[in-house]
């Protein structure tokens, strides 16, 4: 007679299901689209017994994605043990065809490290700036009954610094140790705009010693002591004039090479041809985003960045 397997090992089995399945989406990567496989993948599996149904569940809403603050309560309501027990990662969606921004309470769920949150209404994304926020917090989240390791925030159409302060502003999102955002347009901070990146190469960047990002994202995002990680992805066309190691004064490095001489950091292919002509500014530009010395933008505000970040990394789609 052969003995049961133990619950430990019937749990890496399903966990090893439910990683292996392909997501029920093609795109699992965009805003809208989830990650998870569909339910069909274990529905057989969990049909063979009691105990391993209350396993599958337990494994299927470790993520839990929801597109209303209605069905969280409803999950809340009926499924007490999903918040209580189960979920460690909520997937939200601010949808299409929503007239308000959907504000999420996360009361019920006591056991979340991390929140992936996807924009699809352009303008609703107006409603986290500060001066329009329906929370005092700015984030579209409240009540958190743990604190939050990771935050991974898709498809931000005007990644501001305005946007980005409301990060440490959240209680609940104190302790963020990654942030991953994956924005439509990149941020410059020579010119202070938001702008489509159109350069000829699209590697992918990686700083290590805490600098990388544009200087105004580290100085808002500085309160956050405990950001080790931070990725940003933005759709590149590619069919720019400029590669990342552009210098007006010296010829294009070859795009093969990677040569990043001035630590790009969101920079607009336009401010890099004007402004890095004068070898002086550049210079002294490459160094204030390495944190070399005391330095100060015009208005005398001195930079910082998260005293623990040590990795930066800028990854490059193709777009339009």
């Amino acid at each position: 007679m052969s003995l049961p397997l133990p619950p430990e090992l019937i749990r890496e089995i399903i966990y090893f299901l439910i990683l292996s399945a392909p997501p029920r989406s093609s795109t699992p990567e965009d805003p809208g689209c989830s990650t998870k496989p569909s339910w069909h993948a274990l529905n057989a599996f969990s049909l063979t017994s009691r105990t391993y149904r209350a396993l599958i569940l337990e494994a299927w809403f470790c993520t839990l994605y929801i597109e209303s603050p209605e069905d969280l309560e409803h999950v809340r309501c009926c499924w007490p043990e999903v918040g209580a027990k189960w979920t460690r990662h909520l997937h939200c969606v601010q949808p299409r065809n929503s007239s308000s921004l959907s504000l999420w309470d996360l009361s019920s769920l006591l056991h979340l490290s991390s929140i992936r949150v996807d924009w699809l209404s352009p303008i609703l994304m107006r409603s986290i700036y500060p001066r329009l926020s329906p929370t005092s917090s700015g984030m579209p989240f409240f009540n958190f009954s743990s604190s939050v390791e990771h935050l991974d925030l898709r498809g931000l159409v005007w990644p501001t610094p305005q946007v980005l302060q409301n990060i440490p502003r959240t209680l609940g999102l104190e302790h963020l140790k990654t942030l991953k955002m994956k924005h439509h347009t990149s941020w410059c901070g020579l010119c202070g705009m938001s702008y489509k990146l159109r350069f000829k190469d699209r590697p992918t960047i990686i700083y290590e010693g805490g600098y990388g990002l544009p200087i105004d994202y580290a100085r808002v995002l500085t309160p956050l002591e405990y950001l080790e990680q931070v990725v940003i992805t933005v759709p590149n066309s590619g069919l720019g004039s400029t590669t990342l190691g552009h210098t007006p004064t010296t010829p294009d490095p070859d795009p093969e090479t990677n040569s990043n001489p001035n630590l790009w950091a969101g920079e607009c292919d336009t401010c890099i041809k004007s402004k890095y002509e004068d070898d002086a500014f550049r210079q002294k530009w490459v160094d204030r985003k390495r944190g070399v010395g005391v330095c100060c933008d015009d208005d005398g505000k001195k930079d910082t960045r998260p005293p623990k970040l040590r990795r930066v990394e800028w990854r490059f789609s193709g777009g339009p």
